[in-house]
């Protein structure tokens, strides 16, 4: 898909696969409120803007105007095609990954100490010890957060973050790739996924079927 770069929207991956942009998440001031949808104008201020943003960017990939729902596990659906989509949030970007035919996932998240005081959630005793090992702790806690949120929207089965995803060690830069599996007595997958670190936010996003 070939993307004409628009003002505050960043094309960060682009290929047969995929389209991965992220969008500053607009203001009320930047947008007309009767362009939101009836459902969403008695959901919060935050809510809205969300929404105004991730349609913008879906509208500037796509080339024309779309919508979409969730389904019954609340992942997005464009309505009326047949491309795949998903949407996360940072306090101030929305992320958004498109692929004609392949399920995806992405999650964006703004880095904070906090990370650490729920970190036994979801890591595992192998992926702790990668930590342990590592200056950039931080960053690293962050990336396997995000990593085992995109595979959870990628996948159709309920995964357990720190029982069924396990991320494989790698060397930690300001972008790249990495592996992962999904060990499910449903699923048994490897997956390879991309990751970007800023000063303001960890990025990660995968691919089915980009997998080793």
């Amino acid at each position: 898909m070939e993307i004409t770069p628009i003002t505050m929207l960043e094309i960060i991956h682009n290929d047969s696969t995929c389209t991965v942009a992220i969008h500053p998440i607009l203001q009320e001031e930047q947008f007309d409120s009767k362009d939101i949808a009836p459902e969403i104008h008695a959901k919060s201020k935050k809510r809205k803007c969300e929404w105004h943003t991730n349609h913008k960017v879906l509208k500037e990939i796509l080339r024309e105007p779309v919508t979409y729902t969730y389904d019954a596990q609340g992942k997005p659906l464009l309505n009326n095609r047949k491309e795949k989509i998903s949407i996360s949030h940072s306090k101030n970007y929305s992320a958004v990954i498109v692929s004609s035919e392949r399920r995806v996932g992405i999650d964006i998240e703004e880095l904070s100490p906090l990370i650490f005081k729920i970190s036994e959630r979801f890591v595992n005793e192998l992926e702790q010890k990668f930590i342990n090992n590592h200056d950039q702790k931080t960053e690293l806690l962050y990336i396997i957060w995000c990593a085992k949120e995109a595979l959870y929207k990628l996948s159709e089965i309920s995964l357990d973050f720190k029982e069924h995803i396990f991320i494989k060690d790698f060397l930690l830069g300001n972008s790249g790739t990495f592996n992962a599996k999904i060990i499910h007595p449903q699923k048994n997958e490897k997956y390879v996924l991309h990751y970007r670190i800023t000063s303001e936010y960890v990025l990660v996003w995968v691919v089915e079927f980009n997998s080793l």
